[in-house]
């Protein structure tokens, strides 16, 4: 467009000369014609003009263009993430993250205990991000076969060190009874055992066995006492005691001897 204004003058002019070689009669209006073009050369100068005027504000404007510096973002020193990736989040306002990167994990295993479960940490060494797995359950208690027990209940107690203390399976004995039937030398009793462990206890003691004795008394020449009738005892004695005698005097005939009769007052004996 601007160079088509720029030629406008020219074909002004060329119009002009080939007007002026017509006929006379053409003259007046010839200089009408020329009347109008100057006009129109007054016109297109202005034209012109505010077009360069307009160019030269464009070229400054594209100048003040050229001079406005690029904005480049800043970036956290420290690392957001989530489970798979890590990155730098901008902090100029914009929504701008560098490059994205997974995680590369060390893992650090925790054996289970008896009270708590096995693990495994996984932990990233660039963001420090973590997390736990490989979940196990904890140590199961070991105990013993035999049933310990004391006097009211049995259980199988744990062989495990510094776990001694705990019971499995505890529970109140259940009892068989024999009974012991006394002689004359123990005393009776009913012996009490658990049918499932190895406790036992001795209850319901009876007396021992009083003796059977005669009610007669049998004596030798020193001593009378009271015998044992139950077989097998018959050497024991009851209240034995030394004789007691009361003397008779037979007086002498002419056909027999005098004599002194000595009777145990208790007993039969007698000399």
């Amino acid at each position: 467009m601007n160079k088509f204004m720029k030629k406008i003058p020219f074909l002004l002019f060329l119009i002009l000369i080939l007007s002026s070689c017509g006929s006379p009669s053409t003259s007046s209006s010839s200089l009408e014609y020329s009347s109008q073009t100057s006009s129109l050369d007054a016109t297109s100068s202005s034209s012109l003009s505010s077009n360069e005027s307009s160019s030269e504000k464009e070229s400054s404007t594209l100048n003040s263009s050229s001079s406005i510096s690029v904005h480049e973002h800043t970036f956290s020193d420290k690392y957001e993430h989530d489970e798979v990736y890590h990155w730098y989040s901008s902090t100029c306002g914009h929504e701008e993250t560098e490059e994205k990167k997974p995680h590369v994990f060390n893992s650090v295993v925790t054996n289970p205990t008896f009270e708590e479960g096995g693990h495994t940490t996984y932990t990233c060494t660039e963001c420090g991000y973590s997390y736990e797995d490989d979940k196990t359950n904890p140590l199961e208690h070991n105990y013993s076969k035999k049933l310990s027990f004391d006097d009211k209940t049995h259980w199988y107690a744990c062989t495990d060190l510094g776990y001694e203390h705990l019971k499995k399976d505890e529970k109140p004995h259940t009892f068989n009874s024999k009974v012991t039937q006394p002689t004359y030398e123990n005393k009776g009793y009913t012996t009490y055992t658990c049918k499932y462990c190895e406790y036992t206890y001795v209850g319901n003691e009876t007396d021992v066995l009083k003796h059977n004795y005669s009610n007669t008394l049998t004596y030798d020449d020193k001593t009378h006492w009271y015998a044992c009738t139950d077989l097998g005892y018959e050497h024991l004695k009851k209240g034995e005691a030394s004789h007691i005698f009361n003397s008779k005097i037979t007086q002498p005939t002419y056909e027999n001897r005098g004599y002194t009769t000595y009777s145990c007052r208790s007993c039969t004996y007698s000399y």
